[in-house]
């Protein structure tokens, strides 16, 4: 379909500017060109975004914060929302740390917080954030 074919042809540009990447609500990669657990296999018909995509986002994520804070001078506090932001933290976390260890800059120093928010008490919104 022509979702899959824009889904697939998404690039990232080379600048060092944030990117907005938009994928279209049907886009689908077939299941069978990734490797899904048996036990998830009866229920896993597509895949909507690859984990390469997400790490490879993650990995420019990284890039842009290290260069911005680079520039600047400053110290980035980045806070972690729990319980669902801990992995796409961590992962980021990882990244910038990369960056680090592979870069003759200096270091860009980073402190981390952890904050926790709901909106939903059992499976219904209460239209509030606590």
């Amino acid at each position: 379909s022509t979702a899959m074919a824009r889904a697939r042809s998404i690039s990232l540009p080379d600048v060092a500017e944030d990117t907005t990447i938009f994928v279209d609500d049907d886009a689908a990669y077939n299941s069978k060109h990734f490797v899904i657990p048996p036990q998830y296999a009866e229920y896993i018909d597509s895949v909507m975004i690859p984990h390469g995509m997400i790490v490879d986002r993650i990995n420019r994520l990284a890039q842009f914060i290290y260069d911005d804070y680079m520039k600047q001078g400053t110290t980035p506090h980045i806070l972690a929302v729990l319980k669902g932001g801990h992995a796409f933290f961590t992962d980021l976390i990882r990244a910038i740390g990369q960056l680090q260890v592979n870069s003759s800059s200096l270091r860009v120093p980073y402190t981390f917080d952890f904050i926790r928010a709901k909106s939903y008490e059992g499976t219904e919104s209460t239209g509030k954030v606590t």
